[in-house]
């Protein structure tokens, strides 16, 4: 007989589903630096950029994605500075429980308030 309460939980979308590797493309040697995708570069001003290594050395799909978002009002004053430290740090506490499946999963986030406005973290397999 099943005791009452207890189950399995539900699943977790944040678990890969296909966890085979890409074939590597040219042998990059270790502590060789990332290089920048092609196709990005442009003769606009530049708001973002791209880079990419494959991992040669452990063979793990870890991807490392991170956003410095510029915010001139954010930087304006100390007080400003501090709203935007506050605002980081209630949107962190509302994605707690979501964020919990995909920590399980082994991805991580991080938002802050940095000197220039706000910093998002992104990484995980």
């Amino acid at each position: 007989k099943a005791l009452e309460g207890l189950g399995l939980p539900k699943p977790n979308p944040f678990v890969p589903e296909d966890l085979s590797l890409r074939a590597p493309g040219k042998a990059t040697g270790l502590g060789s630096a990332p290089q920048e995708l092609i196709g990005l570069t442009r003769t606009a001003p530049i708001i973002s950029k791209a880079f990419h290594r494959q991992d040669d050395h452990f063979s793990q799909p870890k991807s490392i994605v991170a956003f410095e978002i510029q915010s001139p009002a954010a930087a304006h004053d100390a007080l400003s500075c501090l709203k935007a430290q506050v605002w980081c740090s209630c949107i962190v506490e509302e994605l707690n429980e979501y964020a919990y499946d995909a920590s399980q999963a082994g991805l991580s986030y991080r938002l802050s308030g940095s000197e220039t406005g706000m910093t998002l973290l992104l990484s995980g397999f």
